[in-house]
């Protein structure tokens, strides 16, 4: 397994994870409605209803690309904080121990 599925795999942050893919899930279906909605104007022909079809084809490719870069950035940031969790687990149990300062 590479690192970083290792890293998702043992997140410190599954709740975080979770809501995004909720609101991932969310931002598809949107797309898909403003997709609809285009062919619905589409098939109602006439130039208003194609110029407002392509618009909405346009606003849904939009939405979707919105959505898929909201998703990697807010997982990039989880990444980044169980990493750095990860090497500060790493740093703390090789350190020396403490000297005596009873003196």
């Amino acid at each position: 397994m590479d690192f970083v599925a290792e890293l998702r795999q043992r997140s410190h942050y599954p709740y975080l994870r979770g809501v995004v893919n909720f609101f991932v899930v969310i931002g598809y279906i949107a797309a898909g409605l403003v997709a609809v909605l285009g062919v619905l104007m589409a098939m109602k022909g006439g130039g208003n209803g194609l110029t407002a079809a392509v618009m909405l084809w346009i606003g849904a490719a939009v939405v979707l690309a919105l959505v898929r870069l909201g998703r990697e950035l807010f997982l990039m940031l989880a990444d980044i904080a169980d990493g750095v969790l990860y090497m500060a687990k790493g740093q703390s149990e090789s350190l020396p121990p403490r000297a005596n300062t009873d003196w």
